[in-house]
């Protein structure tokens, strides 16, 4: 997925990782090069979280994807991984449409579990 991220989105742009938790995506786009807001629902997560804290290039803020308290049209391209089941889509997008520049992306991510890829896999899944 980074991979596909730096094909299409430029190393000048400010991306909000929303929903960006323990923040293993937020570190990635950080160690690509990236502007990072991470958005948090809780305060006490954004603080605790394992970011690469480069004070230059990450901005921590509590906020949801339905209210992430960035200003209007302030976000180039917006990641959330994982978190989407569990946000409200109609006012999420208002509210995506709201921060991001004119013709910009939205990157929604997670992963599926490939029960039957290895007997661990299976296994597991069996159990």
């Amino acid at each position: 997925m980074l991979q596909f991220i730096r094909e299409i989105v430029p190393r000048s742009a400010t991306i909000a990782d929303i929903g960006s938790g323990t923040g293993i995506l937020t570190r990635q786009l950080l160690n690509a090069g990236y502007e990072v807001y991470a958005i948090e629902r809780t305060a006490r997560c954004v603080r605790s979280r394992a970011v690469d804290e480069r004070r230059t290039a990450l901005s921590q803020r509590t906020g949801s994807a339905e209210s992430t308290s960035l200003p209007d049209q302030s976000i180039e391209f917006i990641t959330s991984a994982q978190l989407f089941i569990l946000v409200r889509p109609c006012e999420s997008k208002v509210e995506f449409r709201r921060i991001l520049r004119p013709f910009k992306m939205v990157a929604l991510i997670w992963n599926d579990r490939q029960a039957d890829a290895s007997t661990f896999g299976w296994k597991y899944e069996e159990l």
